[in-house]
């Protein structure tokens, strides 16, 4: 029993490594986000599609990113899955966090949970996506 609980506890190191791989797979789910908010404005303001649908597709880039993010630490951290994509989900919000109250004039909305709730099951999922496809030794 007792060799169990050290194993569990080499299994996570938190080196610099895993820490600059987190931060880096939050940078570029938020890259990843901005670059498809900023493409799906660009059409929807050419197109005439109602503009209401703007929080939609904000969403949908929003949880591409986190997938991504997810999936980019879980490649590069020694970590789980799912530990990996749960903990990349920090920078995420904290970045999307600082956009949205920019682009709010200060202010979140209460449906900002939901989205940051939404944040995490897709970065899990991704880091659950990418443990799932690394290559045996």
């Amino acid at each position: 029993m007792r060799k169990n609980i050290t194993r569990r506890k080499q299994e996570m190191p938190l080196t610099t490594h895993n820490l600059i791989s987190i931060l880096l797979s939050g940078f570029i789910g938020f890259a990843i986000t901005v670059i498809l908010t900023g493409v799906i404005s660009v059409f929807l303001k050419n197109s005439s599609v109602v503009s209401g649908t703007m929080g939609a597709y904000f969403i949908a880039c929003v949880m591409i990113g986190a997938l991504v993010c997810g999936f980019v630490a879980s490649k590069k951290c020694s970590f789980k899955g799912i530990i990996s994509g749960l903990i990349s989900a920090i920078p995420l919000i904290f970045l999307i966090s600082i956009m949205m109250l920019v682009f709010s004039n200060g202010r979140l909305d209460p449906k900002s949970i939901i989205l940051f709730v939404g944040i995490v099951i897709c970065s899990a999922l991704g880091g659950i996506l990418s443990a799932n496809t690394k290559r045996r030794k």
